[in-house]
C-alpha cells in the first residue's frame, strides 16, 4: 500500500504471480503517472482501465476501481497490449 496525496494504491498479489517481472512500485508508479485513463462503463463497482510508464520506462496497463475509503484497487497490470490502446483511443 502508498499513500498519493490523500488517496491509497493497493496492488492485489495476484498481479505479481501471474507478471513476476512487476514490481509494486512499478506498478504504483504506472498509476501515479497515468498517461491516459477512463472509466469502463456498466461495471459494478466502476472500473478504471489506464496506461502509464512503470519505474523502467515500460509502459504498463493497469486496471482498478476505487473502494469506500479512498483506496484505488488494482487488480490487474501488465505490459501496454494494443486492445488496452484500442480501448483507450490511441490506436
Amino acid at each position: 500500500m502508498v499513500v498519493l496525496d490523500d488517496w491509497v494504491v493497493e496492488v492485489h498479489p495476484r498481479v505479481f504471480r501471474e507478471h513476476p517481472e512487476l514490481t509494486f512500485d512499478d506498478v504504483v508508479h504506472s498509476v501515479k503517472r497515468s498517461m491516459e485513463w477512463k472509466e469502463r462503463e456498466n461495471t459494478e463497482p466502476i472500473k478504471t482501465v489506464g496506461i502509464g510508464p512503470d519505474l523502467n520506462g515500460r509502459i504498463l496497463q493497469w486496471v482498478g476501481y476505487w473502494d469506500d475509503d479512498n483506496t484505488f484497487f488494482v487488480y490487474h497490470s501488465m505490459q501496454a497490449t494494443d486492445k488496452v490502446y484500442k480501448e483507450l483511443g490511441l490506436m
